[in-house]
């Protein structure tokens, strides 16, 4: 698939040809026709202009974002990485608390209806130091939502 910066370099070198060749190879004998001069004038100057964009934008944009994406990336990988477990976890504990044995670690809705269903959430949970569903549910929800917005301190120590 051709992406935007692909599409942008293959412009760019195309332009560097035009630009060559017209130095190179064409040099005058172009100027046969004063039209076919000016066309060829107004080529060479958008060829050398969009040249000089794409250097510029090559520089200031693309390895910036590409830096940035290097230096964010593990930092997301991570944080979404802690939270699937977190929901791995919580699903074990809704299998032992139902005696129920889902088909594949990501249950399906109608699978997750039927255990929620069957679950009492005022009962203390097993392995939990006598928290119930609903305290563990708060939880889990306030840590998520920390890890998917960061905490100022985190957000702090973060920052390049």
């Amino acid at each position: 698939m051709l992406t935007s910066f692909k599409f942008l370099t293959l412009l760019s070198v195309l332009s560097l040809i035009f630009i060559l060749f017209s130095d190179l190879c064409l040099g005058h004998y172009y100027a046969l026709s004063v039209n076919i001069d000016k066309l060829m004038k107004i080529l060479y100057q958008l060829c050398m202009a969009y040249l000089g964009s794409y250097i510029f934008y090559y520089f200031v944009v693309y390895l910036k974002e590409k830096n940035d994406r290097i230096i964010v990336e593990p930092y997301i990988s991570k944080q979404i990485q802690t939270i699937i477990h977190s929901g791995k976890v919580l699903i074990h504990y809704f299998e032992e608390a139902t005696n129920n044995k889902l088909k594949s670690e990501y249950p399906t809705q109608n699978e997750l209806d039927d255990i929620c269903k069957q679950i009492n959430p005022n009962n203390i949970v097993k392995g939990w130091h006598n928290a119930n569903w609903l305290m563990i549910f708060q939880d889990y929800a306030t840590k998520s939502k920390q890890l998917s917005i960061g905490t100022p301190n985190e957000n702090r120590k973060n920052t390049v």
